[in-house]
């Protein structure tokens, strides 16, 4: 029994060295990547907006939005910042480059699990859960990357000199959300619904006061608003399954949140939460496909901020 315990032990510690290391070498390349776009010198003469987020936003187009835009209205130029796993608390870090960037408008996409503090299993296992356990841990020391299918598709790669993926290669001004050609399909409504069923976990949101994803939102806001700029928070789409897995009490929370926002900064507020929850054109129960069926994502986004510059 030792022996298999010691074994067991042994195998984790092993693995967790080796999920560790991986980590350190692709948040490197993130860390470069964000390092060369915040040095970059940019046309003046070009007005800035800022797309920021999570992967919701991430699955937006730049380039379809800059061009909306400028149909009517010239020398806009839309960079899309979001970052996998983003949230206000990580965001704030990059306040002071993000001011330098003068911006003339900030868009900002938030969600249910951007005030997530916590993963509730639907499941009561009076039992030691390994995996749950092992997520604790590396949350704990800060080791959990945001988006764990690209360090792991770059770890294969680059073993097999297939090279690393480059988010920016296919996303223009979209330099952090690394891109993925599974993001260009759709997944049938009845798999999602499979997807979510296999998942069965929900999020947990602390009540705003308490909140410090919520803090750290309003601090960012307040830095915004501070130098004049421009700020649309805009409530992300989610899929209908997603949204029937929410308890009441955190869709309550979220919505108190939303207020909170609301009514204690100047911003422009759009809600499209519900806009395509029943659509054919979810990759995942939470993620909008990047093919040419989500551009109505685009559109919505661009009417948004039309409707804010024409002010």
């Amino acid at each position: 029994m030792k022996k298999i315990t010691l074994t067991i032990f042994l195998s984790f510690v092993i693995a967790l060295t080796i999920f560790i290391y991986l980590q350190n070498i692709f948040d490197d390349t993130q860390f470069v990547r964000e390092k060369e776009f915040f040095s970059r010198n940019f046309d003046e003469t070009n007005s800035k907006i800022l797309l920021l987020g999570s992967s919701h936003v991430g699955m937006l187009n730049a380039k379809n939005i800059e061009s909306t835009i400028n149909e009517n209205h010239s020398k806009y130029i839309v960079f899309n910042l979001a970052r996998a796993g983003d949230t206000p608390e990580k965001r704030i870090q990059q306040a002071t480059e993000l001011l330098k960037l003068n911006p003339s408008v900030v868009v900002y996409g938030i969600g249910y699990r951007d005030f997530s503090t916590d993963i509730v299993l639907n499941n009561e296992n009076i039992f030691p859960e390994p995996d749950k356990t092992f997520v604790d841990i590396l949350e704990k020391f800060d080791f959990l990357p945001d988006n764990p299918k690209f360090t792991t598709l770059n770890a294969i790669r680059s073993a097999f000199g297939i090279g690393i993926i480059n988010s920016s290669s296919n996303l223009p001004d979209t330099p952090f959300f690394p891109y993925d050609s599974s993001y260009d399909t759709v997944t049938p409504i009845n798999e999602l619904e499979k997807q979510f069923i296999s998942e069965k976990n929900q999020i947990k949101i602390q009540n705003l006061n308490l909140n410090h994803n919520v803090h750290s939102l309003k601090k960012l806001l307040d830095q915004f608003e501070d130098k004049n700029i421009k700020i649309i928070i805009f409530v992300t789409p989610h899929s209908l399954h997603y949204l029937n897995n929410l308890s009441d009490s955190d869709k309550q929370e979220f919505e108190n949140i939303v207020n909170e926002l609301k009514l204690n900064h100047n911003i422009s507020l759009n809600n499209l939460l519900l806009n395509y929850s029943k659509s054919e054109i979810w990759v995942s129960t939470n993620h909008i496909t990047h093919g040419d069926i989500g551009r109505i994502y685009d559109e919505d986004i661009s009417k948004m901020i039309l409707k804010e510059i024409e002010q």
